[in-house]
C-alpha cells in the first residue's frame, strides 16, 4: 500500500495505527447543509483548505459509484472541494486516522507542517480502494507537527472521507524524553539533566532538582524547623552551608518578625494571634488621635462603639478646647449659654467659647448700654429700669434717684476691666 515513505525533506514517516492522547470522530455533530468552511474538533480545527472552493462536509454515507458509510457510529467527515487541513489545538508528535473515497480509487497526501508552519514533509500512500476504510498516519522525527493538509490524487485534491482520527500530544506518551529520566521535554525543566525533573529529591547541591523553582527545599532527612506556632506551623529545615538549618522565617507566606497585621493569625509565630502593641487609631484629628482601633480577627480592624469612648460627642456640644466628634474643627457647633448680664440693653448678650478656659463674658457690648438715663429702659443692666439715673431735669417725670454712676454700669465695667488683666 506504501508508494513514498517520505518526501525529499525526510523528516516526516509514515506511521501504524497508534491510540495517541487525542482522538476525534465526528458522532453528535448536525449533517452538513451548506458545507461549513471548518468544524470543530477535539485534534482542532478541520477545515477546507481554501474556502473559496468549497467546504467540511459532515456525512452519515455517501454513494458515487458505491456506497461508503461512516467507519464507526453513523457521522464521517470529507472536504468536497480543494482538500481538507486539521489546524491542530496544541502541537502533536504524530497523526492518524482512517481514510477512504467513494469516488474513484487513487492516493491520499499527507503535508506536514512545523511549528513555524515551513513544510516539513509529506507522504503519499494509496487509498484502500473505493468506499474502503484504510489507516493512513505520519509522524516527524525531531519535529513538532502543527497542522496537517490531507489531499487526493484526483479531483482537485478533494473527496477524501474521514473518521476516527488520533494525534499525541506533544506530552503524550511517546513524546520526546531527551535525558531519560522518563519525563518528557515538555514537562521536563532541564532535559539534558536526568537527575532534574518534577519529583525528584532536591539535594543540597544549589541546583532544582524537583523543578518547583526553588533551590534545595525540600532536601532528603529535612526535619520540622525550631519554630512551629502560627504562620510557622509546618517549616521545615533546608540547606544550609554546614547541613540542615531552620529555614529564612521572613520568606514564609504572612509572616512578621514584629506582628502589625490584624487577621485572625499569629503573623510573628509567638503562639499569640494578634499580639499588636501599637494598634492603629481611629482618627489622626480629634480625640479619636487618642482612641486604639480593635482586632477582630481576620475581619480586620473596626472602630469601637461611639458610646465607648470617653468624651466623644456626635455633635460638638461642649466648649472646652477639645475636638470631640472628630472632624478636625474645635468648638464649632456648641450653643452658648446667655450672659450673667443679659438683662435690660444687654439682654441679647451671649458668653464666648474660650477652649480650655469654658465659657466667658463678652468684650464687647450692644451700643444701648450706658449711664442710667431717664428713658424707660434699663441702660446700665443692672436689672433695674431708670434707677440711679443723673438728669435732674428728668427726675419728677422719671422719678429717677439722683446720685453717681449707676450702679449696673460700674459692677460690668469692672468685670470686662478684670478679663482684660488676664
Amino acid at each position: 500500500m506504501l508508494l513514498l515513505l517520505a518526501s525529499a525533506l525526510a523528516q516526516v514517516v509514515s506511521t501504524g495505527p497508534f491510540t495517541g492522547d487525542m482522538a476525534a470522530g465526528f458522532e453528535g455533530m448536525p449533517l452538513s447543509g451548506t458545507p461549513p468552511q471548518c468544524v470543530d474538533t477535539a485534534l482542532g480545527d478541520l477545515c477546507a483548505y481554501d474556502a473559496t472552493v468549497g467546504g467540511i462536509q459532515v456525512r452519515d454515507e455517501l454513494f458515487l459509484g458505491c456506497l461508503l458509510s461512516a467507519r464507526t457510529g453513523t457521522r464521517m467527515a470529507g472536504s468536497n472541494d480543494g482538500g481538507a487541513h486539521i489546524v491542530f489545538a496544541t502541537p502533536v508528535t504524530r497523526f492518524g486516522g482512517y481514510m477512504a473515497t467513494h469516488a474513484n480509487d487513487g492516493d491520499v497526501t499527507i503535508e506536514v507542517y512545523g511549528t513555524g508552519d515551513q513544510l516539513l514533509g509529506a507522504i503519499t500512500e494509496a487509498l484502500g480502494g473505493s468506499c474502503n476504510w484504510a489507516w493512513h498516519g505520519v509522524s516527524a522525527s525531531g519535529a513538532l507537527i502543527s497542522r496537517v493538509r490531507i489531499l487526493h490524487s484526483e479531483h482537485g485534491g478533494a473527496l477524501v472521507d474521514l473518521d476516527d482520527l488520533v494525534a499525541e500530544s506533544v506530552c503524550g506518551p511517546n513524546a520526546p524524553d531527551g535525558d531519560g529520566d522518563g519525563v518528557p521535554t515538555c514537562a521536563d525543566c532541564n532535559d539534558a539533566d536526568a537527575g532534574m525533573f518534577p519529583g525528584a529529591i532536591d539535594d543540597c547541591d544549589g541546583v532544582d532538582d524537583d523543578c518547583n523553582g526553588v533551590v534545595d527545599d525540600s532536601p532528603p532527612g529535612a526535619g520540622l524547623a525550631s519554630v512551629q506556632a502560627g504562620v510557622c506551623a509546618g517549616a521545615t529545615q533546608v540547606c544550609g552551608p554546614a547541613g540542615l538549618v531552620d529555614p529564612d522565617y521572613a520568606l514564609i507566606p504572612g509572616y512578621e518578625a514584629v506582628e502589625v497585621s490584624c487577621d485572625g493569625l499569629d503573623n510573628d509565630c509567638d503562639g499569640q494571634t494578634d499580639a499588636i502593641d501599637d494598634p492603629p487609631v481611629v482618627s489622626e484629628v480629634g480625640i479619636c488621635a487618642t482612641i486604639p482601633r480593635i482586632c477582630d480577627g481576620a475581619n480586620g480592624w473596626v472602630d469601637p462603639l461611639p458610646e465607648d469612648v470617653q468624651g466623644w460627642q456626635e455633635r460638638e456640644n461642649a466648649c472646652d478646647g477639645i475636638d470631640n466628634d472628630c472632624d478636625g474643627q474645635v468648638d464649632e457647633d456648641v450653643v452658648p449659654p446667655p450672659s450673667s448680664f443679659a438683662v435690660g440693653v444687654c439682654s441679647d448678650l451671649v458668653k464666648v467659647c474660650a477652649g480650655v478656659d469654658r465659657w466667658q463674658e463678652p468684650e464687647d457690648l450692644p451700643p444701648e448700654f450706658g449711664a442710667e438715663i431717664c428713658n424707660g429702659l434699663d441702660d446700665d443692666c443692672d436689672g433695674v429700669v431708670d434707677d440711679d439715673c443723673t438728669e435732674p431735669s428728668l427726675l419728677s417725670k422719671c422719678g429717677c434717684r439722683s446720685g453717681g454712676p449707676a450702679s449696673g454700669l460700674v459692677a460690668l465695667l469692672a468685670v470686662l476691666a478684670l478679663r482684660r488683666r488676664r
